[in-house]
């Protein structure tokens, strides 16, 4: 028998009695106060992507602030995830298990 087949799969100097903490999620709320978009819905869309998409529309010359620009954010967050929830209710009555066009 080789050592690895010795140990049993046990990493060393791991004891059972530590075992990390997991905090509850809080509720995440926009700057302004309103509830709405959570952390893990507003990182499927960067920022990045949503200012470059403005640069695009509005003329040159004009500046966003940031304020503007994460309010922009959420209230995408927001359609995307209506258009999606609203996507999702159909399939549903539908019977299927794709949401397409």
């Amino acid at each position: 028998m080789g050592r690895k087949a010795k140990r049993g799969g046990a990493k060393k100097g791991v004891r059972d009695t530590e075992k990390t903490k997991v905090a509850p999620a809080d509720d995440c709320a926009s700057p302004g106060g309103e509830g709405g978009s959570t952390a893990s819905a507003a990182a499927g869309l960067p920022m990045a992507n949503l200012v470059r998409l403005m640069r695009q529309v509005i003329p040159k010359g004009v500046k966003v602030s940031a304020r503007a620009k994460h309010l922009t954010h959420d209230c995408t967050v927001e359609f995307v995830g209506f258009v999606a929830g609203e996507a999702s209710e159909k399939a549903q009555a539908q019977h299927r298990r794709i949401i397409s066009p």
